[in-house]
């Protein structure tokens, strides 16, 4: 995928996929100039649809040290989300 402004911060990505279930198992995301910012990958998805991972680990392609795992242990689907909170503005801290 290519960023459609100029302004997003990662201007590409690239996602490896599991033909069989649909779903991604590694992401990479590249600034501007093609350099490699940071890689997602996504593990441990259910065994039943709707498939989703219960791990996601994000490292720094520039700060090595620099990483988070996310593990899902619930999930709600088809729940009400707030408009606000895909605003922009709301993740300035």
């Amino acid at each position: 995928f290519v960023a459609k402004k100029l302004s997003e911060t990662y201007q590409r990505q690239e996602m490896l996929i599991d033909k069989e279930r649909y779903v991604p198992l590694v992401e990479e995301l590249y600034s501007k100039s093609g350099k490699l910012l940071k890689t997602l990958c996504f593990s441990d998805y259910t065994s039943d649809k709707p498939y989703y991972p219960q791990s996601v680990r994000t490292e720094n392609a520039i700060k090595k040290a620099n990483r988070s795992e996310m593990t899902i242990s619930s999930i709600a689907f088809n729940g009400r989300i707030d408009d606000s909170l895909f605003d922009k503005e709301e993740f300035a801290w």
